[in-house]
């Protein structure tokens, strides 16, 4: 499951991009048609990989640029905004299934909480729950990215330069665990595929994009836009055939969804071209 709301404020110029608003709904519906029609798209759990980088590209820039106006960030406010956003459609959610289905008190526990991906790993079956994995795992990046802000701002000693660069050298580190995890645990795919740590790197390719449109600007256009054509083919041919769960193909994927993410970002729509 994941969410349908954008993960920024509707209202922040610095990080809505109408054109994204077509790109979340192609994930979302890349997702639902393989849950429905699975026979017809195999592999459009990659709108999972495709929503998260769009997420650490959204969250990230509203951070930068919350920083940059205020010289701090304001963690109540950021995590309130979110809950208002999320909570009343998951549990809208909840009581839907619990009313139909009837699940077991620790599957609601877990889906409302945002552990259900970890209960995934343990083996548990969530039943209906179960694609709360995936919304279990972005709102976990949304409590720990946050504090990974705040630590580079003192880091960088509040210098908006600095602090992406910094940020960019975090985005990168993560890049690199998750991939190198998914290797050490290439014999458990359950842990691999549900693990925060080991879907990890499409979360922090966003935070990487953020970055470095915050350090060079428009000059990323002219970076992404040679890759961008592989990169949709890619995503194309991962949508009807169903990518290998092995962990170079869960790296590509999160590398070509970053790259989808910064070329519609950068668009002639976007006010980053204005």
């Amino acid at each position: 499951m994941i969410s349908a709301n954008p993960p920024q404020d509707e209202t922040d110029a610095h990080t809505y991009k109408p054109a994204l608003n077509g790109l979340r709904a192609l994930a979302v519906l890349a997702v639902v048609t393989t849950h429905a029609w699975w026979r017809i798209v195999p592999g459009g759990g990659i709108g999972v990989d495709l929503f998260f980088a769009l997420s650490g590209y959204l969250i990230t820039s509203l951070l930068l640029a919350e920083v940059d106006q205020t010289g701090l960030v304001d963690l109540p406010r950021f995590w309130g905004r979110r809950a208002l956003r999320l909570l009343p459609a998951l549990f809208l959610m909840l009581a839907a299934v619990v009313i139909y289905f009837r699940p077991p008190i620790i599957d609601v526990f877990s889906a409302a909480f945002y552990f259900a991906n970890w209960r995934r790993v343990a083996g548990d079956n969530l039943g209906p729950l179960g694609p709360t994995w995936s919304l279990s795992v972005e709102e976990q990046f949304y409590i720990i990215w946050p504090l990974v802000v705040v630590l580079c701002v003192f880091l960088s000693r509040r210098g908006h330069a600095r602090l992406a660069s910094v940020l960019a050298w975090a985005s990168i580190l993560g890049c690199v665990v998750a991939p190198a995890l998914r290797f050490a645990l290439s014999d458990d795919p359950t842990r691999i595929g549900n693990g925060t740590d080991t879907r990890l790197d499409a979360l922090m390719m966003g935070c990487l994009l953020a970055t470095l449109i915050s350090l060079h600007g428009m000059r990323v256009a002219d970076w992404l836009r040679p890759a961008f054509p592989f990169a949709g083919l890619l995503l194309c041919a991962a949508l009807f055939v169903q990518p290998p769960e092995h962990p170079l193909a869960y790296s590509l994927v999160a590398i070509a969804s970053a790259v989808t993410v910064g070329y519609i970002a950068l668009s002639p729509d976007s006010d980053l071209l204005k």
